[in-house]
């Protein structure tokens, strides 16, 4: 018993721990809320339109390339300046092809970045690692 309540001693202090950290745990303060343009590093154009519910971000872009133009869905979560989520390719040859993209968010300037790139995606699609900068339009 008494090995019982040391357990749920310390469970309720590190309950209240974390309760009292100094780290934001609410909803985000960054609006990205809607119209961006912008283009990649291997100069890919993107149009991206964002909704956002507190820290949930959901969307859909598309993107203009010599080879494929493509378009679908963004998926994902800001919080404070960090924007993490997908792309996730729903038209044209490379459906299905999913991004997991990063980055951040200064004003009315948002920079995605993707290490992998869009994975499962045909050769006739854009591949590998790529940097997406964006403008917010209207501003």
């Amino acid at each position: 018993m008494r090995i019982v309540s040391r357990w749920l001693v310390i469970a309720i202090a590190v309950t209240l721990a974390a309760a009292c950290s100094s780290e934001p745990t609410g909803p985000s303060d960054t609006n990205i809320i809607g119209n961006w343009t912008g283009t990649n590093n291997v100069g890919q154009s993107f149009d991206v339109s964002l909704a956002q519910t507190g820290g949930s971000v959901r969307g859909s872009y598309n993107a203009f390339w010599a080879s494929a133009n493509t378009s679908g869905n963004v998926l994902g979560m800001v919080s404070g300046t960090t924007f993490s989520g997908f792309l996730n390719n729903t038209a044209s040859a490379c459906a299905d092809a999913v991004a997991t993209v990063s980055g951040i968010v200064i004003g009315n300037t948002m920079t995605w970045s993707s290490t992998a790139g869009f994975t499962g995606a045909p050769a006739s699609c854009p591949q590998g690692a790529f940097t997406l900068t964006l403008r917010k339009q209207g501003q």
